[in-house]
């Protein structure tokens, strides 16, 4: 829906151009708001009547002034250079602002400007791996804001909201198991591979966590020792396939299950360190034992596909 105060500010342009002779003139498109507020509401910038009229923009733009006749949306015009400033009426633009919203209610300033186009919105994304910070909140509560002001626009509107950011230490363990994923040569490590470990700026330098890994990996080859498949054993907890959540909201998502309390506690009676039940579900929300996305994400129809091929 058209500014009706701007189509005052057209109407009034396009009447005082009819009586210099110009006709079917786009004054809709020509129409700007100045940069500077003593400018003025609008402005009608003459650069283009120059070739119609054949005269200076300047010598056109005090031609069209002395044209433009009294209007109710119109307090005054001015004459700068090339432009014509038009300055509003603030009773009129008051009446006519505050009419349109009693007239609208909710409607108000929505319009299908948006129509056939998606945006996408990338809400605060935190990482699960850190404390919560005032921050995640306010980028939150602004995306949400700009996403129903596009919604009110025409807009498809996608929010992104990744509940466990893919940040530098997950890059760093990607580091890790391609250059030391071999269980057989970590289980082997001892004091000094812990010392040189402790020393490397590629990898997060926690002591407890890189014993914590050479003692996982020991764990690991005991357990293969009897000729389990490892991977067998970890998706025997939700059966064999992944669990379909239908999670509507982010709050429904948990940070815990009974598969993965289950699954923790099976693996720290095997000697597995670091493997809290909080973890593992992080692990199984990875590694798609579970699918978490919410209903209208979507990667939501797509993993559920996945599990139903596989």
């Amino acid at each position: 829906m058209q500014n009706p105060l701007r189509a005052s500010v057209v109407e009034a342009v396009s009447q005082a151009l009819e009586r210099l002779g110009v006709h079917n003139f786009d004054v809709d498109a020509v129409v700007e708001v100045p940069p500077k507020q003593e400018l003025g509401d609008y402005a009608f910038p003459c650069f283009q009547l120059a070739r119609v009229l054949r005269k200076a923009p300047a010598a056109i733009a005090a031609e069209l002034a002395a044209q433009v006749r009294e209007h109710p949306a119109i307090r005054s015009v001015e004459v700068v250079n090339a432009y014509v400033n038009f300055f509003l009426d603030p009773a009129f633009a008051a009446e006519t602002v505050i009419g349109e919203i009693l007239a609208r209610g909710e409607e108000v300033g929505s319009s299908n400007a948006g129509a056939g186009k998606t945006v996408v919105i990338d809400y605060s994304s935190p990482n699960i791996a850190k404390p919560f910070h005032v921050g995640h909140l306010r980028s939150t509560i602004i995306g949400h804001s700009l996403g129903r002001i596009f919604e009110s626009l025409g807009y498809r509107v996608v929010r992104l909201n990744h509940l466990g950011d893919w940040g530098t230490q997950f890059g760093k363990l990607i580091v890790a198991y391609r250059r030391w994923g071999d269980p057989e040569k970590i289980a082997r490590f001892g004091k000094r591979d812990i010392a040189r470990l402790m020393n490397d700026p590629r990898i997060i330098r926690n002591r407890a966590k890189i014993e914590a890994a050479i003692s996982n990996a020991r764990a690991y080859l005991d357990f293969k020792s009897r000729k389990d498949n490892f991977a067998e054993h970890l998706w025997s907890f939700v059966g064999g396939k992944p669990i379909q959540h239908k999670f509507r909201t982010t709050k429904q998502v948990p940070a815990t299950t009974p598969e993965s309390d289950a699954l923790s506690k099976d693996l720290k009676k095997r000697g597995f360190k670091f493997v809290g039940s909080t973890i593992i579900y992080a692990h199984m929300q990875a590694t798609g034992m579970v699918n978490d996305h919410l209903v209208s994400c979507f990667r939501y129809k797509e993993c559920a596909a996945l599990a139903v091929h596989n």
